[in-house]
Protein backbone atom coordinates (compact mmCIF):
# COMPACT_ATOMS: atom_id res chain seq x y z
CA UNK A 1 0.00 0.00 0.00
CA UNK A 2 1.43 3.17 -1.09
CA UNK A 3 1.03 6.36 1.04
CA UNK A 4 1.17 9.59 -1.14
CA UNK A 5 1.51 12.78 0.65
CA UNK A 6 1.00 16.09 -1.25
CA UNK A 7 2.92 18.99 -0.44
CA UNK A 8 2.17 22.09 -1.65
CA UNK A 9 2.50 25.57 -0.89
CA UNK A 10 -1.22 26.12 -0.06
CA UNK A 11 -0.38 23.08 2.48
CA UNK A 12 2.65 24.47 3.60
CA UNK A 13 0.95 27.64 4.70
CA UNK A 14 -1.32 25.59 6.63
CA UNK A 15 1.09 23.37 8.64
CA UNK A 16 2.68 26.65 9.46
CA UNK A 17 -0.28 28.31 10.64
CA UNK A 18 -1.05 25.45 12.79
CA UNK A 19 3.00 26.03 14.22
CA UNK A 20 2.23 29.24 14.60
CA UNK A 21 -1.18 29.15 16.73
CA UNK A 22 0.82 26.26 18.92
CA UNK A 23 3.72 28.39 19.36
CA UNK A 24 1.66 31.75 20.38
CA UNK A 25 -0.35 29.61 22.77
CA UNK A 26 2.20 27.93 24.23
CA UNK A 27 4.02 31.35 25.13
CA UNK A 28 0.79 32.46 26.96
CA UNK A 29 0.73 29.02 28.55
CA UNK A 30 2.17 28.86 31.92
CA UNK A 31 2.44 25.19 32.33
CA UNK A 32 5.44 22.87 30.73
CA UNK A 33 7.76 26.20 30.22
CA UNK A 34 11.16 23.64 29.48
CA UNK A 35 8.97 21.60 26.44
CA UNK A 36 7.80 25.08 25.31
CA UNK A 37 11.60 26.24 25.16
CA UNK A 38 13.09 23.26 23.26
CA UNK A 39 9.34 23.76 20.28
CA UNK A 40 9.87 27.77 19.96
CA UNK A 41 13.52 27.12 17.27
CA UNK A 42 11.20 24.41 15.04
CA UNK A 43 8.77 27.62 14.49
CA UNK A 44 11.13 29.85 12.92
CA UNK A 45 12.98 26.90 10.90
CA UNK A 46 9.31 26.26 9.65
CA UNK A 47 8.68 29.95 8.38
CA UNK A 48 11.95 29.94 6.70
CA UNK A 49 11.24 26.69 5.16
CA UNK A 50 7.92 27.85 4.24
CA UNK A 51 9.14 31.28 3.02
CA UNK A 52 11.92 29.34 0.05
CA UNK A 53 9.00 26.35 -0.84
CA UNK A 54 6.58 29.11 -1.40
CA UNK A 55 8.96 31.27 -3.88
CA UNK A 56 9.70 28.34 -5.94
CA UNK A 57 6.05 26.68 -5.77
CA UNK A 58 4.31 29.74 -7.24
CA UNK A 59 4.81 32.46 -9.96
CA UNK A 60 5.00 35.63 -8.34
CA UNK A 61 5.60 39.29 -9.88
CA UNK A 62 8.70 40.82 -8.77
CA UNK A 63 5.83 43.48 -7.73
CA UNK A 64 4.12 41.05 -5.67
CA UNK A 65 7.41 39.05 -4.40
CA UNK A 66 8.96 42.88 -3.45
CA UNK A 67 5.42 43.69 -1.50
CA UNK A 68 5.70 40.08 0.35
CA UNK A 69 9.54 40.08 1.57
CA UNK A 70 9.29 43.61 2.63
CA UNK A 71 6.40 42.96 5.14
CA UNK A 72 8.37 40.33 6.48
CA UNK A 73 11.26 42.06 6.81
CA UNK A 74 9.76 44.74 8.62
CA UNK A 75 7.99 42.06 10.64
CA UNK A 76 11.39 41.09 11.50
CA UNK A 77 13.10 44.09 12.32
CA UNK A 78 9.63 45.40 14.76
CA UNK A 79 10.56 41.74 16.74
CA UNK A 80 13.79 42.35 17.06
CA UNK A 81 13.51 45.86 18.36
CA UNK A 82 10.48 44.59 20.81
CA UNK A 83 11.72 41.27 21.56
CA UNK A 84 8.07 39.82 20.61
CA UNK A 85 8.17 37.73 17.52
CA UNK A 86 4.35 38.43 16.97
CA UNK A 87 4.90 40.94 13.71
CA UNK A 88 7.18 38.48 12.30
CA UNK A 89 5.07 35.48 12.69
CA UNK A 90 1.68 37.83 11.36
CA UNK A 91 3.92 39.34 9.03
CA UNK A 92 4.59 36.26 6.85
CA UNK A 93 0.95 34.95 7.24
CA UNK A 94 -0.45 38.18 5.80
CA UNK A 95 2.35 38.14 3.05
CA UNK A 96 1.36 34.75 2.05
CA UNK A 97 -2.11 34.69 2.41
CA UNK A 98 -2.67 34.99 -1.64
CA UNK A 99 -2.90 31.51 -2.89
CA UNK A 100 -4.86 30.06 0.14
CA UNK A 101 -8.65 28.76 0.35
CA UNK A 102 -9.57 31.28 3.16
CA UNK A 103 -12.27 29.10 4.26
CA UNK A 104 -10.00 26.22 4.75
CA UNK A 105 -7.52 28.70 6.70
CA UNK A 106 -9.92 30.48 9.07
CA UNK A 107 -11.12 26.52 10.11
CA UNK A 108 -8.13 25.43 11.19
CA UNK A 109 -7.88 28.57 13.16
CA UNK A 110 -11.13 27.42 14.69
CA UNK A 111 -10.06 24.62 15.08
CA UNK A 112 -7.00 25.24 16.97
CA UNK A 113 -8.54 27.79 19.08
CA UNK A 114 -11.40 25.12 20.30
CA UNK A 115 -8.62 22.50 21.04
CA UNK A 116 -6.60 24.89 23.08
CA UNK A 117 -9.48 26.49 25.01
CA UNK A 118 -10.54 22.67 25.96
CA UNK A 119 -6.56 22.16 27.12
CA UNK A 120 -5.97 25.61 29.60
CA UNK A 121 -9.86 25.52 30.99
CA UNK A 122 -8.97 21.37 32.01
CA UNK A 123 -5.60 22.19 32.95
CA UNK A 124 -7.31 25.17 35.33
CA UNK A 125 -10.17 23.13 36.71
CA UNK A 126 -7.62 20.28 37.51
CA UNK A 127 -5.10 23.14 39.59
CA UNK A 128 -8.19 24.47 41.02
CA UNK A 129 -9.76 20.97 42.48
CA UNK A 130 -6.59 19.50 43.76
CA UNK A 131 -3.50 21.62 43.38
CA UNK A 132 -5.04 25.41 44.10
CA UNK A 133 -1.66 26.74 45.43
CA UNK A 134 -0.03 26.95 41.65
CA UNK A 135 -3.10 28.44 40.39
CA UNK A 136 -2.07 31.95 38.67
CA UNK A 137 -4.46 34.66 40.31
CA UNK A 138 -4.03 38.49 40.69
CA UNK A 139 -6.21 39.74 44.09
CA UNK A 140 -7.56 43.69 42.83
CA UNK A 141 -9.04 44.85 46.08
CA UNK A 142 -11.49 42.36 47.28
CA UNK A 143 -11.64 40.18 44.40
CA UNK A 144 -9.38 37.06 42.73
CA UNK A 145 -8.70 37.60 39.00
CA UNK A 146 -7.74 33.59 37.56
CA UNK A 147 -5.35 33.90 34.66
CA UNK A 148 -6.71 29.81 34.03
CA UNK A 149 -3.02 28.85 33.11
CA UNK A 150 -2.65 31.77 30.69
CA UNK A 151 -0.34 34.90 31.84
CA UNK A 152 -3.47 37.14 32.78
CA UNK A 153 -6.99 37.19 33.25
CA UNK A 154 -7.30 39.29 30.46
CA UNK A 155 -5.73 36.94 28.31
CA UNK A 156 -8.01 34.13 28.77
CA UNK A 157 -10.79 35.88 28.21
CA UNK A 158 -9.36 37.45 24.81
CA UNK A 159 -8.70 33.62 23.94
CA UNK A 160 -12.28 33.37 24.77
CA UNK A 161 -13.56 36.42 22.56
CA UNK A 162 -11.74 35.67 19.53
CA UNK A 163 -12.52 31.86 19.76
CA UNK A 164 -16.32 33.69 19.66
CA UNK A 165 -16.03 35.45 16.52
CA UNK A 166 -14.67 32.58 15.09
CA UNK A 167 -17.28 30.19 15.65
CA UNK A 168 -19.92 32.94 14.28
CA UNK A 169 -17.94 32.65 11.05
CA UNK A 170 -17.58 29.04 10.80
CA UNK A 171 -21.13 28.64 11.45
CA UNK A 172 -22.40 31.81 9.52
CA UNK A 173 -25.60 31.20 7.49
CA UNK A 174 -26.43 27.83 9.93
CA UNK A 175 -29.02 27.50 12.24
CA UNK A 176 -26.88 26.78 15.60
CA UNK A 177 -29.19 24.41 18.32
CA UNK A 178 -30.11 26.16 21.43
CA UNK A 179 -28.43 23.67 23.32
CA UNK A 180 -25.11 25.14 21.80
CA UNK A 181 -26.37 28.60 22.68
CA UNK A 182 -26.66 27.41 25.96
CA UNK A 183 -23.26 25.87 26.59
CA UNK A 184 -21.76 28.93 24.67
CA UNK A 185 -23.52 31.41 27.33
CA UNK A 186 -22.58 29.08 30.41
CA UNK A 187 -18.94 29.26 29.59
CA UNK A 188 -19.32 32.81 29.06
CA UNK A 189 -20.75 33.25 32.31
CA UNK A 190 -17.85 30.82 33.75
CA UNK A 191 -14.98 33.06 32.53
CA UNK A 192 -16.35 36.13 33.40
CA UNK A 193 -16.45 34.95 37.06
CA UNK A 194 -12.78 33.66 36.83
CA UNK A 195 -11.50 36.42 34.87
CA UNK A 196 -13.88 39.51 35.92
CA UNK A 197 -12.76 40.70 32.72
CA UNK A 198 -14.95 43.40 31.49
CA UNK A 199 -13.95 43.12 27.70
CA UNK A 200 -15.96 39.60 27.49
CA UNK A 201 -19.08 41.87 27.16
CA UNK A 202 -18.15 42.55 23.88
CA UNK A 203 -19.62 38.91 22.93
CA UNK A 204 -23.42 40.26 23.37
CA UNK A 205 -22.08 42.86 21.21
CA UNK A 206 -20.84 39.87 18.93
CA UNK A 207 -24.57 38.36 19.43
CA UNK A 208 -26.33 41.67 18.18
CA UNK A 209 -24.21 42.01 15.26
CA UNK A 210 -25.24 38.42 14.14
CA UNK A 211 -28.71 38.93 15.25
CA UNK A 212 -29.37 41.71 12.85
CA UNK A 213 -27.59 40.42 10.01
CA UNK A 214 -30.93 38.83 9.13
CA UNK A 215 -32.48 42.52 7.66
CA UNK A 216 -31.03 43.01 4.26
CA UNK A 217 -30.71 46.41 4.93
CA UNK A 218 -28.53 46.12 7.90
CA UNK A 219 -26.18 43.18 5.81
CA UNK A 220 -25.83 46.09 3.03
CA UNK A 221 -24.93 48.50 5.37
CA UNK A 222 -22.53 45.99 7.27
CA UNK A 223 -20.93 44.51 3.81
CA UNK A 224 -20.93 48.01 2.72
CA UNK A 225 -18.65 50.35 5.63
CA UNK A 226 -17.70 47.22 7.01
CA UNK A 227 -13.89 47.76 5.41
CA UNK A 228 -14.15 51.67 7.25
CA UNK A 229 -13.92 50.63 11.05
CA UNK A 230 -10.54 49.94 11.72
CA UNK A 231 -9.42 53.21 10.40
CA UNK A 232 -12.53 54.84 11.29
CA UNK A 233 -12.19 53.64 15.20
CA UNK A 234 -8.58 54.62 15.04
CA UNK A 235 -9.29 58.04 14.45
CA UNK A 236 -11.99 58.81 16.69
CA UNK A 237 -9.38 56.70 19.49
CA UNK A 238 -6.86 59.50 19.07
CA UNK A 239 -9.73 62.52 18.25
CA UNK A 240 -11.22 61.70 21.81
CA UNK A 241 -7.92 62.83 23.62
CA UNK A 242 -7.78 65.62 21.99
CA UNK A 243 -10.83 66.44 24.51
CA UNK A 244 -9.28 65.76 27.75
CA UNK A 245 -11.37 66.72 31.10
CA UNK A 246 -14.55 67.53 28.94
CA UNK A 247 -17.65 65.57 29.67
CA UNK A 248 -17.58 63.63 26.72
CA UNK A 249 -14.14 62.40 27.44
CA UNK A 250 -14.72 61.20 31.47
CA UNK A 251 -18.13 59.71 30.49
CA UNK A 252 -16.07 57.56 27.91
CA UNK A 253 -13.01 57.12 29.69
CA UNK A 254 -15.46 55.51 32.78
CA UNK A 255 -17.28 53.50 30.80
CA UNK A 256 -13.90 51.98 29.10
CA UNK A 257 -12.47 51.83 32.79
CA UNK A 258 -9.59 54.50 32.21
CA UNK A 259 -8.03 53.26 29.18
CA UNK A 260 -8.27 56.80 27.89
CA UNK A 261 -6.33 58.53 30.56
CA UNK A 262 -3.43 55.32 30.44
CA UNK A 263 -3.04 56.18 26.79
CA UNK A 264 -2.67 59.25 27.23
CA UNK A 265 -0.26 58.54 29.65
CA UNK A 266 1.65 56.06 27.16
CA UNK A 267 2.07 58.88 24.97
CA UNK A 268 3.46 61.07 26.82
CA UNK A 269 5.80 58.48 28.72
CA UNK A 270 7.30 56.50 25.40
CA UNK A 271 5.86 58.89 22.50
CA UNK A 272 5.52 57.11 19.12
CA UNK A 273 6.45 55.28 16.62
CA UNK A 274 7.14 53.79 12.82
CA UNK A 275 7.80 50.44 13.63
CA UNK A 276 8.81 49.91 16.92
CA UNK A 277 10.40 50.89 20.19
CA UNK A 278 13.58 48.92 21.09
CA UNK A 279 13.37 50.32 24.81
CA UNK A 280 10.57 49.90 25.71
CA UNK A 281 8.92 48.08 28.89
CA UNK A 282 5.37 48.47 28.66
CA UNK A 283 5.05 46.60 32.45
CA UNK A 284 6.93 50.10 33.52
CA UNK A 285 6.50 51.17 37.43
CA UNK A 286 5.08 54.57 36.92
CA UNK A 287 5.53 56.37 40.61
CA UNK A 288 2.98 58.47 41.61
CA UNK A 289 3.40 59.80 45.33
CA UNK A 290 4.28 56.89 47.41
CA UNK A 291 2.84 54.06 44.99
CA UNK A 292 3.47 52.77 41.80
CA UNK A 293 1.55 50.77 39.21
CA UNK A 294 1.54 49.17 36.16
CA UNK A 295 1.12 51.42 33.09
CA UNK A 296 -0.82 48.97 30.61
CA UNK A 297 -2.77 50.52 27.58
CA UNK A 298 -5.35 48.29 26.86
CA UNK A 299 -6.40 49.64 23.79
CA UNK A 300 -4.94 48.52 20.68
CA UNK A 301 -4.68 51.67 18.60
CA UNK A 302 -2.60 53.16 20.78
CA UNK A 303 -0.05 50.37 21.72
CA UNK A 304 0.73 49.81 18.48
CA UNK A 305 1.32 53.18 17.87
CA UNK A 306 3.66 53.66 20.95
CA UNK A 307 5.32 49.75 20.88
CA UNK A 308 5.18 48.21 17.69
CA UNK A 309 4.84 51.08 15.07
CA UNK A 310 2.24 52.98 13.21
CA UNK A 311 3.18 51.20 10.03
CA UNK A 312 0.86 48.08 11.01
CA UNK A 313 -2.12 50.34 11.90
CA UNK A 314 -1.75 51.70 8.33
CA UNK A 315 -1.50 48.52 6.66
CA UNK A 316 -4.70 46.84 8.29
CA UNK A 317 -6.44 49.95 7.80
CA UNK A 318 -5.04 49.53 4.04
CA UNK A 319 -6.03 46.23 3.52
CA UNK A 320 -9.42 46.32 5.21
CA UNK A 321 -10.04 49.06 2.83
CA UNK A 322 -9.37 47.70 -0.38
CA UNK A 323 -11.10 44.46 0.62
CA UNK A 324 -14.32 46.03 1.30
CA UNK A 325 -15.79 45.70 -2.09
CA UNK A 326 -15.39 42.25 -2.38
CA UNK A 327 -16.49 40.41 0.98
CA UNK A 328 -19.55 39.29 2.47
CA UNK A 329 -21.59 39.80 5.53
CA UNK A 330 -19.97 37.27 7.76
CA UNK A 331 -16.44 38.69 6.65
CA UNK A 332 -17.25 41.88 6.92
CA UNK A 333 -18.49 41.05 10.59
CA UNK A 334 -14.89 39.94 11.22
CA UNK A 335 -13.53 43.05 10.23
CA UNK A 336 -16.02 45.30 12.47
CA UNK A 337 -15.02 42.66 15.92
CA UNK A 338 -11.81 42.61 14.84
CA UNK A 339 -11.82 46.72 14.90
CA UNK A 340 -14.17 47.51 18.08
CA UNK A 341 -11.94 44.71 20.30
CA UNK A 342 -8.76 47.00 19.29
CA UNK A 343 -10.54 49.39 22.01
CA UNK A 344 -10.52 47.05 24.62
CA UNK A 345 -7.47 44.50 23.35
CA UNK A 346 -3.84 45.43 22.95
CA UNK A 347 -2.36 41.83 21.22
CA UNK A 348 -4.72 42.03 18.12
CA UNK A 349 -0.86 41.06 15.88
CA UNK A 350 -0.90 38.32 17.87
CA UNK A 351 -1.76 34.81 15.50
CA UNK A 352 -4.35 33.86 17.31
CA UNK A 353 -5.70 37.38 16.74
CA UNK A 354 -4.58 38.48 13.37
CA UNK A 355 -7.49 35.94 10.92
CA UNK A 356 -8.96 39.01 10.25
CA UNK A 357 -6.15 40.37 8.81
CA UNK A 358 -5.44 37.67 7.10
CA UNK A 359 -9.19 37.43 5.01
CA UNK A 360 -8.46 41.35 4.06
CA UNK A 361 -5.37 40.22 2.65
CA UNK A 362 -6.44 37.02 0.62
CA UNK A 363 -9.41 39.06 -0.78
CA UNK A 364 -6.81 42.24 -1.33
CA UNK A 365 -4.80 40.16 -3.44
CA UNK A 366 -7.49 39.04 -5.82
CA UNK A 367 -8.01 40.51 -9.36
CA UNK A 368 -11.88 40.82 -9.31
CA UNK A 369 -13.10 44.38 -8.47
CA UNK A 370 -16.89 43.08 -7.85
CA UNK A 371 -17.53 41.72 -4.11
CA UNK A 372 -16.85 37.67 -3.96
CA UNK A 373 -18.40 35.31 -1.72
CA UNK A 374 -16.83 33.41 0.11
CA UNK A 375 -18.98 30.26 -1.31
CA UNK A 376 -18.42 31.43 -4.91
CA UNK A 377 -14.64 31.54 -4.31
CA UNK A 378 -14.54 27.88 -3.16
CA UNK A 379 -16.85 26.93 -5.63
CA UNK A 380 -14.84 28.34 -8.65
CA UNK A 381 -11.43 26.71 -7.01
CA UNK A 382 -13.40 23.11 -6.86
CA UNK A 383 -14.36 23.46 -10.72
CA UNK A 384 -10.92 24.64 -11.30
CA UNK A 385 -9.00 21.27 -9.74
CA UNK A 386 -12.13 19.16 -11.19
CA UNK A 387 -10.89 20.86 -14.92
CA UNK A 388 -7.43 20.44 -14.35
CA UNK A 389 -7.89 16.43 -12.94
CA UNK A 390 -9.87 16.08 -16.35
CA UNK A 391 -7.46 17.09 -18.84
CA UNK A 392 -4.25 15.95 -17.12
CA UNK A 393 -6.23 12.39 -16.94
CA UNK A 394 -7.31 12.98 -21.43
CA UNK A 395 -3.72 13.91 -21.77
CA UNK A 396 -2.12 10.88 -20.35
Amino acid sequence: MKIKIKITSEYLYYYVLVLLLLNNWWGDLRVFPGLYQAFKPLVLGSAIVMILVLMFEKSYTFIELAVAFSLIAIGAYTSFLTGSKWTLYSMILVAFAKNINIQVAIKIVYRCMSVFILIAVSIFLFQYVFVPSSLLAHKDGTVIKYGMTFIGANEAARYWIFWFVLFLYVNAEKRIPILKKLLIFTVTIFFYLCTLSDTLLLILAMSMLVYLGHRTGFRKFVEKYGGYSFVGLWILSLLILRFENSLIYNVINKFVTGRLTLGKLGFETYGISMFGQSNLEFFYWMKRENSAFFLVVDNAYYMMMIQYGTFYLILISFLFLKARKRIDFRSSCCLILYSVIALAENTILSPTAIFPVIIAANLSWKAQRERVSFYECVGFQNNAIRNTAYFTNKSK
